[in-house]
């Protein structure tokens, strides 16, 4: 009894679902014919749109690598300011400068001192003074 109860239910709904498909599907072809013409319409428009947005992704691309190239110049010269940097610190911090430095002044001074302060020293001549020639202006004045 119950198996007879589903194969009427059955029936029906394939009686039903056979006449909605007979009015679903001329709406359903009328509507895609329609948007097959409009797509068809604006197909020339599209297809501008999309290369123009092609020839826009590949001048950001192009950008994208110029800025990554200068990022990468920029990166590489950083790194060596670095080195060089830390290499000059480290420098500053050996003993060869703290203590050489010093001891290179003194040796220096001492070089440039001795022979000076040994020699002779030469009496320096007395300079003329020069008098102001007065310009014929003035002359012009008090005459």
């Amino acid at each position: 009894m119950l198996a007879k109860i589903f194969q009427i239910i059955g029936i029906v709904f394939t009686v039903i679902f056979a006449l909605s498909i007979i009015v679903i599907l001329p709406i359903i072809n009328r509507l895609l014919k329609g948007l097959n013409r409009s797509f068809s319409e604006r197909k020339f428009t599209i297809t501008q749109e999309v290369a123009k947005s092609e020839v826009g992704v590949d001048t950001a691309k192009e950008q994208v690598e110029a800025i990554k190239a200068a990022t990468d110049v920029f990166r590489r010269n950083l790194e060596k300011t670095i080195s060089l940097a830390d290499s000059a610190v480290a420098f500053l911090d050996s003993n060869a400068f703290q203590f050489g430095l010093p001891v290179l002044l003194w040796i220096l001074f001492f070089m440039i001192s001795l022979p000076r302060g040994l020699r002779k020293s030469k009496r320096k001549k007395k300079r003329k003074r020069f008098e102001a020639i007065p310009p014929p202006s003035w002359e012009n004045k008090t005459g």
